[in-house]
């Protein structure tokens, strides 16, 4: 009986963790909402003892590799597959390339998934094209897929990623020689309405308005509303 109640257990939480990931709330809410859980009835719940911060470390990285093992047999089954890549700077220090994957089921819908992100600079001392080419190669590998197999290649646009000769796209093409590359719309959307921003006077107007009203309702009585 205590071999059960402790299986249920260990599952709730697991499956808390994963519903907090899977709505995109903070990890650092899997006490509250376990708490909730042993209020509303979850009695059992209470025999939760893994509550430091890295037995619930460990606990997201389990679930996290089991979903990367069902994302790559998805991957597998589909056989072929695009990748989308970007670059970010975590903490102004740590470069990050972020590795997303495209395909479409047995049943003919098309998924859009996150498969890994990779320091950069942990094996290299440059961001340049062929540490990114290494990296993404080596991750696919590692994952037992097939770089031949990877049919398009979208990117933020960048030199180092475009360069029509030793860019990143450039080198990964010259393994899959029917890959497309592209540089993905929702990046230029976003440049888009970057340049907007700055030429567009009513769009600078609403964005003043918004930030106006967030500040009133974050700080109502130490920020006063400007008038336009």
């Amino acid at each position: 009986m205590a071999h059960e109640v402790a299986d249920k257990v260990t599952y709730n939480a697991f499956l808390s963790s994963y519903w907090l990931g899977k709505e995109e709330m903070a990890n650092k809410k899997l006490l509250s909402l376990i708490e909730l859980e042993n209020h509303i009835g979850v009695t059992e719940m209470q025999e939760f003892k893994n509550t430091s911060e890295q037995s619930q470390r460990e606990m997201r990285l389990l679930l996290g590799q089991l979903i990367k093992e069902k994302l790559i047999q998805r991957l597998k089954d589909a056989k072929w597959f695009s990748i989308l890549v970007d670059e970010v700077t975590y903490c102004a220090t740590l470069e990050q390339l972020l590795i997303y994957v495209g395909y479409v089921d047995e049943e003919g819908k098309s998924h859009f998934d996150f498969l890994e992100v990779k320091d950069i600079l942990e094996t290299s001392e440059s961001a340049d094209s062929d540490t990114l080419t290494r990296i993404i190669t080596e991750e696919l590998k590692a994952c037992g897929l097939t770089l031949a197999l990877v049919f398009g290649f979208g990117s933020d646009g960048a030199s180092v990623m475009t360069g029509k000769n030793i860019g990143v796209g450039a080198r990964l093409q010259k393994v899959c020689s029917i890959m497309e590359r592209s540089h993905y719309i929702n990046h230029r959307l976003a440049l888009a309405c970057s340049d907007a921003n700055d030429t567009v006077k009513y769009i600078q107007t609403i964005e003043f308005t918004l930030r106006q009203l967030w500040k009133w309702l974050e700080y109502p009585r130490s920020v006063p509303v400007q008038h336009l």
